[in-house]
C-alpha cells in the first residue's frame, strides 16, 4: 500500500479540459442524489442494499483507477483486464449510508480485497461518526439543507460540508483499516522477507501499538498477507535483490551503475506492483540513493 492522491484538477481528456471526477458525483447532481437518500432514510428508516444506486458510483471507476495507477489501492496488485476492479466504499455504505455517493469515500480495489475480505467490516479505535439525525417528522426544508452538506463536494471542497471538516471529523474514529488517501501507510507498514518460505509479509513498524493493531486488522479484512500475495511479493523482492547486489559490486562501471540505478528507480515507481514494499527495502533497509 502506498500513499495516493485525489485528482481534482482539470486535464485534457479526449482533447477537452475536464475533470476526471464524474459530473454526477459533484455539484447539483451530488446534492440531488443526497436528497434522494435522505428521503429514503426518512420514509423507511434503515436502508437496504437495494436502496443504493450502483449506477451512481460506477462512473467513478476510471478516475479512481487512474489515481491508484491501475492497481488495487489495498494490495497493489495490478487489476488486469480479465478481473474487474471495484469502486470500493472505504467506509461501508451499509453502516455509513450518508457517504454512499461521496467520492472521497471511494477507492479502486480488487475483488479479493473488497468482496472476499473487507466486505462491510470497519473496525475503529474511537467512536463511530455520528450519522445525520433523520426521522419520519423531519421537514422537507431540513432535508434540502442537509443534502448540500451531507458529504464533501470533490471539486468545490470548501463549500457545503468542507472537505477539511470531513477529514477532521473522520480522525475521531481512528480506523484500523488504513486509507491510502489519508493515512500515509508508509508510517505504519513495514515488510519482512522470509527466505525459507520465499515470502514477503507485511509487518508492523516497530514501537507502534497502533501499527500492530492496524496490521492485524488489515491482515484480516484486506487479506494483505494472503499466501498468493506473499509469494508474488517474493518474486519482486528477488529481482530487487539482484539490483542491490549489482550496485554493491565495486567492479561495476559508472555507466552500468547509472543504468542500473535508472532501472531500479523505475522498478519502485508508484505505477509498479508492490511499490510500497519495494520502496521500503530499497530506501529504508538498503538505503540506496537513487537520485
Amino acid at each position: 500500500m502506498i500513499t495516493l492522491h485525489r485528482d481534482r484538477q482539470k486535464r485534457k481528456i479526449n482533447g477537452k479540459p475536464q475533470y476526471r471526477i464524474p459530473n454526477g458525483l459533484r455539484g447539483a447532481h451530488l446534492r440531488k442524489k443526497n436528497r434522494q437518500i435522505l428521503e429514503l432514510r426518512r420514509s423507511q428508516g434503515a436502508l437496504t442494499s437495494g436502496d443504493f444506486k450502483t449506477q451512481y458510483w460506477k462512473p467513478a471507476k476510471e478516475a479512481l483507477k487512474a489515481e491508484s495507477h491501475e492497481k488495487c489501492a489495498y494490495c497493489e496488485l495490478t487489476v488486469s483486464a480479465g478481473a474487474h476492479g471495484d469502486v470500493e466504499h472505504y467506509r461501508p455504505k451499509k453502516k455509513y449510508w450518508w457517504l454512499a455517493y461521496c467520492y472521497d469515500n471511494y477507492l479502486y480495489a480488487c475483488q479479493l480485497c473488497n468482496q472476499v475480505y473487507k466486505g462491510d467490516n470497519f473496525p475503529t479505535q474511537g467512536p463511530p461518526l455520528a450519522e445525520p439525525a433523520i426521522n419520519t417528522h423531519t421537514p422537507d426544508a431540513d432535508l434540502d439543507a442537509l443534502a448540500s452538506r451531507l458529504c464533501p463536494d470533490p471539486i468545490k471542497i470548501d463549500e457545503g460540508y468542507p472537505l477539511a471538516n470531513h477529514l477532521q471529523d473522520c480522525l475521531v474514529e481512528r480506523p484500523l483499516l488504513l486509507n491510502p488517501y489519508t493515512d500515509e501507510p508508509e508510517k505504519y507498514i513495514a515488510w519482512k522477507a522470509i527466505p525459507a518460505l520465499k515470502e514477503v509479509r507485511m509487518v508492523a513498524v516497530e514501537g507502534s501499538a497502533f501499527s500492530r493493531e492496524a496490521v492485524q486488522a488489515m491482515e484480516k479484512y484486506y487479506g494483505l498477507n494472503r499466501e498468493l500475495l506473499c509469494r508474488l511479493r517474493w518474486e519482486w523482492y528477488d529481482i530487487l535483490i539482484e539490483f542491490r547486489d549489482d550496485l554493491l559490486d565495486s567492479n561495476l562501471s559508472p555507466v552500468r551503475r547509472e543504468e542500473k540505478m535508472r532501472k531500479l528507480k523505475a522498478l519502485i515507481g508508484p505505477d509498479r506492483q508492490f511499490s510500497g514494499m519495494a520502496q521500503y527495502f530499497v530506501q529504508k533497509v538498503w538505503k540506496l540513493a537513487l537520485e
